[in-house]
């Protein structure tokens, strides 16, 4: 049941290659295979790539195991969606406590949910970072809920090597979650000692390059412009209305679960930092702070509502799944199914591997294998990929 769940998610959803954020990841692995790529490219030799195992590792696994990059995204993608579906029923049933309802949940967060105004979803169509690391995420979570918090601080650490950001979301929901049940303050440090050990590796080769480039410790106006005209989704306050909206949905069936500690936890933690956030991005603007986006934190909330909303009561789940459906959240089981029946394949958004037909990939093709590879190529600035 849970692969088919997590087959017709992929089905209606699709998936991608060399769009979106693997306009960024991709070449950061091309350009580690071949040195003579993009060698004087600085989209792709940006201090940002080193802060991450992720490119080492996929170099690594590309060149052990000779497949093609296509065919090895793809797989590896297949792979990790089935795991996110595994852990999304886990983290149901760990707090359900029912079968039936848990594989309800599980198809309500197969889809990719919107996480207010962060520009990202609760899932990737593509594989990146984000997604290789999202079954340990909800894992790290479900062992919060089990009050297993040296093991959620190990996989925090484990995920920092891969994508920080999600990492810090994490560490953060922990030590909320440890303060909010009044744990002794050395079980708290050795906690999340835990998690500094296991991210070192990282944390301390990377951390000197990290604050020696950062343009100071309160960001300059100009900066903080840049920044909000470039990522509005840094800051609450250039959030839409939309975006507060659908948070704000997503919000009900956790206020109406308020009674359950583990729902406090979370919830409280999460309100508490992001006002501590909005107060050090906006009115005293913390470089190391923003540049850290702690705003992903919301990301819990989101993964625990439609989990809670299958809880509530019959006819309240009802008006709050009418509402999602009216938005086009596609959170509902309704939706779900209407989509498997409606959907014809031939409007499917599932790119096999080597079936990019579009006429910007196939201009790409033609200059890779018509131009040297030290070519300067001038791209129009609103389309992104090329380097792929």
């Amino acid at each position: 049941m849970l692969l088919l769940i997590s087959f017709i998610s992929i089905l209606i959803h699709g998936y991608a290659f060399s769009t979106g954020d693997q306009a960024i990841h991709i070449p950061q692995v091309l350009s580690r295979i071949d040195l003579q790529l993009f060698a004087q490219d600085y989209s792709v030799n940006i201090p940002e790539g080193q802060f991450t195992l992720f490119y080492p590792l996929m170099v690594g696994l590309i060149k052990l195991s000779r497949v093609d990059l296509q065919w090895l995204y793809f797989g590896l993608y297949l792979l990790i969606r089935f795991l996110l579906t595994l852990a999304i029923f886990d983290l149901a049933k760990t707090i359900l406590k029912s079968e039936a309802k848990s594989f309800l949940a599980t198809a309500l967060l197969s889809l990719p949910l919107p996480i207010g105004g962060t520009a990202i979803a609760t899932f990737d169509t593509a594989f990146m970072p984000r997604l290789l690391i999202s079954p340990a995420l909800i894992y790290g979570l479900t062992q919060i809920i089990k009050a297993n918090y040296f093991k959620s601080a190990f996989i925090s650490g484990l995920i920092f090597l891969i994508h920080p950001f999600s990492a810090i979301s994490l560490s953060l929901i922990i030590f909320g979650s440890l303060i909010f049940y009044r744990h002794h303050p050395v079980k708290i440090f050795v906690i999340l000692l835990i998690a500094f050990i296991t991210a070192s590796p990282l944390i301390l080769t990377r951390l000197p390059m990290f604050l020696f480039g950062s343009p100071g410790w309160l960001m300059p106006p100009q900066w903080h412009q840049i920044l909000t005209d470039r990522m509005p989704y840094l800051f609450l306050s250039d959030w839409s209305i939309v975006h507060w909206l659908s948070l704000g949905l997503f919000l009900l069936p956790v206020i109406l679960r308020l009674k359950y500690p583990l729902v406090q936890a979370v919830f409280f933690t999460t309100i508490t930092l992001t006002l501590i956030y909005f107060i050090f991005s906006e009115t005293i603007p913390v470089t190391f702070l923003i540049q850290l986006q702690p705003l992903r934190i919301w990301t819990f909330l989101v993964f625990l509502a439609p989990i809670l909303l299958v809880d509530l009561d019959f006819r309240l789940a009802l008006v709050t799944l009418i509402l999602l459906i009216f938005l086009d959240f596609r959170l509902a089981l309704v939706t779900l199914i209407l989509l498997i029946f409606i959907k014809l394949p031939s409007s499917f958004k599932l790119e096999l591997p080597h079936q990019n037909q579009r006429e910007w990939d196939q201009l790409q093709l033609w200059i890779r294998d018509n131009t040297s590879k030290d070519s300067l190529i001038l791209t129009p600035p609103h389309r992104n990929g090329f380097r792929i």
